[in-house]
């Protein structure tokens, strides 16, 4: 409320006290005294400031609680490039399920894989992390880059690759992995991702490649004591 409305207010109030008998130049008369004046507007404006301070204090006096639950209700978002903590993950994986040189090739994705985890809403719900596969789901189809010579440590060699089949082959067998993005909980203590795996051969014989058998699916990582730890869940296919 500005100092003119306040100032008309009192002005309206002042000629509302005023008695019906007074004449028109005892109206005229009645003009309100400065100070008068003055301790209205200062009593108007005091109290709006003493209620704004009671709403100030009051919010103040929310339980901590109540502010963190607004604070994680904003949710995490995933960035738009992979990050280190990513490649970490990745890492780990790869040392957790290829510790040993699986047979033929082994190539990594220089892309990103779209998250397709439409159909293990109800078990990644039953395991608490379905706030994990929301924020997949909201990076829709996009794929981002992975540099995964340079990021992604491996105790199994592998070569990075921008298709499937990759177009340079040797003979024999070969593995393709291709990892989603990795979905964070505010600590950074738990995870989800998912992984596909698609095999092949290429024949000595002919030259032909032929695509078949493959696995993959949704992994749920834990962090504890600086170590990730990993748990397959019920929506993963075996290669």
């Amino acid at each position: 409320m500005s100092l003119t409305t306040l100032t008309l207010d009192f002005f309206m109030a002042r000629s509302r006290s005023i008695s019906n008998g007074i004449t028109d130049l005892d109206r005229r008369r009645s003009v309100p005294y400065a100070p008068e004046l003055f301790w209205y507007l200062e009593s108007r404006i005091s109290g709006r400031r003493r209620f704004a301070d009671m709403r100030s204090k009051s919010l103040m006096n929310r339980p901590a609680w109540m502010l963190l639950a607004v604070f994680i209700g904003c949710g995490q978002k995933i960035p738009t490039v992979v990050s280190p903590e990513e490649y970490e993950l990745y890492s780990a994986w790869m040392k957790y399920r290829y510790a040993k040189q699986p047979d033929g090739a082994l190539f990594l994705a220089s892309e990103t894989a779209i998250q397709n985890l439409d159909h293990c809403t109800e078990e990644l719900k039953r395991r608490g992390v379905d706030s994990l596969r929301s924020q997949l789901v909201s990076l829709g189809e996009a794929r981002y880059l992975v540099y995964a010579q340079r990021s992604i440590h491996s105790p199994t060699p592998f070569q990075e690759a921008n298709e499937f089949p990759p177009r340079w082959l040797h003979e024999g067998g070969f593995r393709y992995l291709q990892f989603t993005r990795v979905a964070f909980n505010w600590k950074h203590t738990q995870a989800l991702f998912a992984v596909d795996v698609g095999r092949g051969y290429r024949s000595p014989d002919t030259g032909q490649t032929e695509i078949g058998g493959g696995g993959g699916g949704a992994v749920i990582a834990s962090k504890k004591n600086g170590t990730w730890t990993f748990t397959d869940t019920q929506c993963i296919w075996i290669e």
